[in-house]
């Protein structure tokens, strides 16, 4: 009797750790189950968040890019009409030193050309004067 009993009571152990381990995979089951599901929300809601971040990213670019380019297009709109004021001025600054330039050769000339007839005068004086000298000499000689 002592063996039966002791083998009933194995057999209930046995059975135990059968409802045990059975229970046990279970819960392990469950757990995969609930993990795997779990990561899948995961991936999804990071796959939602990436594609969030990735438009919000590419409006942001647009924007960035967009400003950039407004401002290249000032920048370079100023310089060229940084540009042309300077152009302006140079031409502005190069007729009025040509004009000065062309009013002091006038001048030159004038004078060149007053003191050359001067010299004319003098050098017909001069030759006229030794006309009467030579004449009066010729008459003397006579």
């Amino acid at each position: 009797m002592a063996r039966s009993g002791f083998e009933n009571e194995r057999a209930a152990l046995e059975k135990k750790r059968t409802d045990m381990q059975a229970e046990y995979e279970q819960k392990i089951s469950e757990m995969k189950q609930s993990y795997q599901s779990e990561l899948s929300s995961l991936k999804s809601n990071h796959q939602s968040e990436v594609k969030v971040l990735k438009e919000t990213h590419e409006d942001i670019l647009k924007v960035e890019t967009n400003a950039l380019k407004l401002d290249k297009e000032e920048t370079v709109s100023r310089m060229t009409s940084e540009h042309t004021t300077t152009l302006k001025d140079l031409k502005e600054d190069h007729a009025a030193q040509l004009k000065r330039l062309n009013e002091e050769w006038e001048q030159k000339m004038a004078k060149k050309e007053s003191d050359h007839q001067r010299s004319l005068e003098s050098l017909d004086e001069e030759r006229a004067k030794m006309r009467e000298n030579y004449e009066a000499e010729i008459e003397a000689l006579k």
